[in-house]
């Protein structure tokens, strides 16, 4: 004999029995496998969130996040949230159900810094699947909410049901924008999400088998990390070979720099070495000329004192040979300015000796 109390307000709770040793090997086969599945989301998100911090590269960050919404999901889909953190309230583990709105968002983001929908589609379909990740975030917080206050689960596993739906419907149609633009890239992209698609629309048909509620897109989910995995090395590569583009480019601009800068200096030697050549000829022909100009003042000075000396002797002879009063007075003014003038001569001389 045994009692059940229904916690959880369950109108369709189906009990099963079954004999222990059948139903403990079929548990335990199904908790290896479970658990298998959890543990390869949680490392995977774990390894993408470390390289996202070390290369801030924002597709890891999307990539991870969108791997920890899964994460929560399945701990409420495979019980592990009820049966090993929440035992004593049961209940608590029907919230994870909601998280499943969030994935849609962190999908769209990480496709968005994966393939650059910004520049791959038209701008109106970029912004409307923009758009509907916002409304997959407002909807978790808004059927979040009301389950906290209505403790109305079916409503709000339906209501996550068909938003899922309706992101798989718009997901087809996204993927088909995209195909289109065909790259080793974006053809990663197509099919690992074309594998997630697939296996959530079989689950969602199925949805309301409870013991089997969303247990086939595992498999779907396992394809997209794969391939997704896949993308993200793929992406990391042609950032590498950008980078790569860029230095040769960067070293390439700093030969022809150096090139330049030779190039110049070697103009600028030719330049100073004809312009040291034009100084030394100006200098030598300004010594040449300065040479002549000395030696033209030496040779008239003394030209020109032979016959002053001429007139200054004569003047002195004049008047011991006259004695006429106007002519002595005559002679004074002769001798004075004879006397003057050979002043003038005398300094021009010494002037061009200084010189």
């Amino acid at each position: 004999f045994f009692k059940i109390v229904n916690q959880g307000n369950d109108p369709d709770l189906i009990i099963n029995v079954a004999e222990v040793k059948p139903w403990k090997d079929s548990k335990l086969n199904s908790l290896i496998y479970e658990v298998a599945f959890l543990s390869v989301i949680l490392i995977i998100s774990f390894y993408s969130l470390m390289i996202y911090l070390q290369n801030k590269m924002k597709a890891y960050f999307h990539f991870t996040m969108y791997l920890l919404t899964i994460f929560v999901f399945y701990l409420f889909t495979l019980d592990v949230m009820r049966d090993f953190f929440v035992s004593n309230h049961p209940q608590w583990s029907l919230h994870c159900v909601a998280f499943a709105l969030l994935g849609p968002f962190f999908y769209l983001g990480f496709m968005q810094n994966l393939i650059n929908t910004k520049e791959l589609l038209n701008i109106r379909w970029h912004n409307l699947f923009s758009s509907l990740g916002k409304v997959n975030v407002a909807s978790f917080i808004i059927f979040s909410s009301y389950y906290i206050f209505s403790n109305d689960f079916y409503f709000l596993l339906d209501t996550v049901r068909y938003i899922l739906a309706i992101n798989v419907i718009l997901g087809v149609f996204l993927l088909f924008l995209i195909w289109r633009k065909g790259n080793p890239l974006i053809n990663l992209f197509v099919i690992g999400s074309a594998f997630m698609l697939t296996f959530l629309s079989i689950d969602l048909i199925r949805w309301m088998e409870v013991e089997v509620i969303a247990k086939f897109s595992m498999i779907g989910f396992l394809l997209e990390i794969t391939f997704f995995s896949l993308g993200l090395g793929k992406k990391n590569e042609i950032i590498a070979k950008e980078k790569q583009i860029a230095q040769n480019s960067y070293i390439q601009q700093m030969k022809v720099n150096e090139e330049l800068i030779e190039n110049q200096k070697r103009d600028l030697e030719l330049k100073v070495k004809e312009r040291t050549i034009e100084l030394v000829e100006s200098k030598e022909e300004a010594e040449r000329n300065a040479k002549a100009k000395e030696e033209f003042l030496s040779v008239m000075s003394h030209e020109i004192r032979t016959p002053m000396n001429a007139i200054v002797g004569l003047t002195h002879m004049f008047p011991t040979e006259n004695q006429d009063a106007e002519f002595e007075e005559n002679l004074t003014t002769l001798r004075y300015s004879v006397d003057n003038l050979m002043l003038l001569i005398n300094n021009v001389l010494d002037y061009n000796k200084i010189s």
